[in-house]
């Protein structure tokens, strides 16, 4: 589903044809802000991102959709995070995640890579074709979270815990298939 079909729909699900694309494109940024902390850690949400070292103060610049540092490591291993613990000090390798910045200990020559892994956030809707995982596979569960926003903007409380109900239980649909749980589940096998 693009923003574009989400606008529209939601339009239909309230019968209000005339309703702003930007009252709704607001709607969605506040659905997208709950949905980013409801799915943090999510599968899906996890990336991978090369970065090179621009200068020799050990300070690297992070993705503009870094939620969460998971892992920060190069060629020789892994960084841990400061405080390092005790059997580290004083020569242990870590890094400080400052937001929007990396510092990385002991400060690594320019130009060699550092590997980090993260916790990234939903790619938002902007422009009417734009899409992302979640409203690709997902749908309902952006339809539904912006209906409940609508009712909260439109004061229908008739409607409120219709949406909040549909909502709540599609994504704790997609909260539960079997995501995170690093289990693997054989086959059952029937035996005649």
């Amino acid at each position: 589903m693009t923003k574009g079909e989400l606008v529209s729909a939601v339009r239909n699900y309230l019968n209000r044809p005339n309703m702003s694309s930007d009252d709704i494109g607001l709607l969605i940024g506040v659905v997208e802000g709950e949905l980013n902390a409801e799915l943090r850690e999510h599968p899906r949400n996890v990336k991978r991102s090369s970065l090179a070292v621009p200068t020799d103060d050990g300070i690297l610049p992070l993705p503009d959709d870094v939620a969460a540092v998971m892992r920060v490591f190069d060629d020789e291993g892994r960084y841990e995070q400061y405080p390092l613990a005790a059997e580290l000090e004083p020569y242990g390798r870590g890094y400080i995640d400052r937001g929007s910045v990396l510092e990385v200990f002991p400060h690594p020559e320019v130009g060699r890579t550092i590997y980090l892994d993260y916790h990234a956030y939903l790619p938002p809707l902007v422009g009417d074709p734009d899409t992302n995982w979640l409203s690709r596979y997902h749908g309902g569960v952006y339809l539904y979270g912006v209906l409940k926003e609508a009712a909260v903007y439109l004061k229908d409380d008739s409607r409120l815990a219709l949406w909040e109900q549909v909502f709540a239980r599609r994504l704790a649909v997609l909260k539960s298939q079997g995501w995170d749980q690093n289990v693997s589940v054989s086959p059952s096998v029937r035996v005649r």
